[in-house]
């Protein structure tokens, strides 16, 4: 009787840690996407023209819960940032997560 309640705790407490841990690589899965994003965006401005960068940034399909901003800086860079969702369903754990880039300065 006692090792069968043991390995029932232990069951319990292990699958709660799996499913946490699944939702933490889910959370890390987010945070890759919004970062490729984020890198693709401010790759683009840095070797694109004008012309050029808002038809790139429309087709893009990395992250398609995130959105992003894009700011004129007075040194003459770009600040790109993006916004993502974060949710842990396990814990029932949702949040908007923030990411900031900046271009090298274009002439």
């Amino acid at each position: 009787m006692k090792g069968g309640i043991e390995f029932a705790l232990i069951m319990l407490f292990g699958m709660m840690f799996c499913a946490v841990a699944i939702g933490l690589i889910g959370v890390l899965t987010q945070l890759h996407d919004a970062r490729l994003l984020q890198e693709t965006i401010v790759s683009t401005i840095e070797h694109h023209s004008n012309e050029q960068i808002s038809g790139k940034l429309e087709n893009q399909k990395i992250c398609l819960l995130c959105s992003y901003q894009i700011e004129l800086q007075q040194d003459h860079r770009v600040l790109v940032t993006v916004l993502f969702p974060i949710r842990i369903p396990v814990i029932d754990y949702r949040t908007f997560g923030k990411i900031s880039a900046m271009t090298t300065p274009i002439k």
